[in-house]
């Protein structure tokens, strides 16, 4: 998918997160193949994903990032009118794969297209509700962009 993608099966990640996380071992774990291109999401029974970075960068700066990206989250579920995915925790490096990766809430839904919801009189209101919450929130200088 990009020049530096760093590889991760199905079943190196089903080792890394039963491993490190021994509370999910009885856990179904199923890869999530979305349109996403930034991570590869592995769904942790009906309520947490993993979320593994796939381009390569330097440990610190992955882990950096993701801490970042929890705190972020946090703030964002404080102001937001809908449920949001919560942090639950970061994993470590292994010979498997050389990044941090990370757990979080998994929260079940339809995506929303021209021929669905999208259309619907209440996802409307839903989306005017939701820009309406995020508005009272402090960025705290965040950018928010891409």
């Amino acid at each position: 998918m990009h020049d530096d993608d760093v590889p991760l099966s199905h079943h190196d990640a089903m080792s890394m997160i039963r491993r490190q996380f021994p509370e999910f071992a009885s856990e179904a774990i199923s890869a999530r193949n979305g349109a996403g291109t930034t991570n590869y999401v592995f769904q942790i029974g009906e309520h947490y994903a993993a979320r593994f970075p796939r381009r390569l960068t330097h440990p610190d700066i992955c882990l950096e990032t993701l801490r970042t990206e929890a705190e972020a989250i946090t703030d964002l579920n404080r102001h937001c009118s809908v449920r949001t995915p919560t942090p639950y925790a970061i994993g470590t490096p292994s010979d498997a794969y050389p990044l941090p990766w990370s757990i979080q809430s998994w929260i079940t839904g339809e995506v929303a297209t021209p021929h669905g919801q999208a259309s619907s009189a209440s996802f409307t209101q839903d989306l005017a509700n939701l820009i309406l919450s995020l508005r009272t929130g402090d960025t705290q200088g965040r950018p928010f962009c891409g």
